[in-house]
């Protein structure tokens, strides 16, 4: 039985690691020249640019939104438990990819797609460890 737990937690801890990668690599997309005609503003000569307050809210929506998701997951593991919790905030974290990844313009359904996401990243790294701990202590006891 123990073996069996210890495979789906080393799986979805995989997938908490996998998604915070996106933290670091949305500074290469800023820079990408198809990402920044898709999603920045124009200036009056016709070049795309971010400007300081739309890239910052580009990037700093996913941190706040792990930070929400942080608050929230534990009340809600203890209402729901840490298991069925783990697979509500992975649907929520692919939820906040599709919506990233069905934007083709609007720089806003890119900032609320990071948002969702990180709720679901930001849960996660509550969640994952708790539920790893609490396996320790079944294993340990019985």
């Amino acid at each position: 039985m123990y073996e069996h737990h210890r495979l789906r937690v080393r799986d979805e801890h995989t997938l908490t690691e996998h998604c915070t990668q996106d933290t670091g690599q949305i500074s290469g997309f800023l820079e990408m020249k198809d990402f920044v005609r898709r999603f920045g503003q124009t200036r009056s000569d016709g070049t795309y640019y971010f400007s300081n307050v739309r890239s910052g809210l580009i990037v700093a929506l996913l941190s706040i939104g792990t930070l929400f998701g942080a608050l929230v997951a534990a009340p809600i593991a203890d209402h729901i438990g840490r298991k069925y919790s783990i697979a509500w905030w992975c649907m929520i974290v692919n939820v906040g990819i599709i919506v990233q990844i069905a934007s083709t313009d609007k720089w806003y359904q890119i900032m609320m797609g990071r948002f969702v996401a990180g709720l679901g990243v930001g849960a996660l790294s509550l969640l994952v460890p708790m539920y790893q701990v609490s396996l320790i202590c079944i294993h340990e006891y019985t």
